[in-house]
């Protein structure tokens, strides 16, 4: 099986930020507020092996629609769920980076929506996925 990833970030921009922080993109996915509610975007996770000041190793890159420019905050909420994926005919693992973010699978034979918040397919097949230190793995 094949997790496809949908990054909001483009290859370049992935390739630049790993290099600059010395990290390694993990995926998307939404993240908590300071009260605990998913934020309905997709944020761009990351994994560094030296921690922030505060000691988080993980930091996520997102685009602030309202200043239209990209932001870095604390990744850490990357851990705190589980993310559901649908499995397509062909093997390949897809998800939904957060809430109304409806995605289909290239062969066309599943979807599935709602992030964090909800999980709504109509895959037969649905796996949990979780942060092993840098990478999305099936638990």
């Amino acid at each position: 099986m094949n997790i496809k990833h949908n990054p909001s970030l483009s290859p370049e921009s992935i390739k630049t930020l790993e290099k600059r922080h010395n990290a390694k993109y993990i995926c998307d996915s939404c993240m908590k507020d300071h009260n605990g509610n998913w934020i309905n975007l997709p944020f761009s996770f990351f994994y560094t092996d030296e921690p922030h000041p505060e000691g988080s190793n993980y930091f996520a890159y997102y685009h602030d629609m309202l200043n239209n420019r990209m932001m870095v905050t604390d990744g850490v909420s990357i851990l705190d769920q589980t993310i559901d994926g649908a499995v397509a005919f062909n093997g390949d693992i897809i998800y939904s980076r957060c809430r109304h973010d409806c995605v289909t699978s290239e062969d066309g034979s599943v979807m599935i929506d709602g992030g964090r918040d909800y999980t709504r397919t109509d895959a037969e097949v649905v796996v949990h996925m979780k942060v092993n230190v840098d990478k999305l793995e099936v638990v």
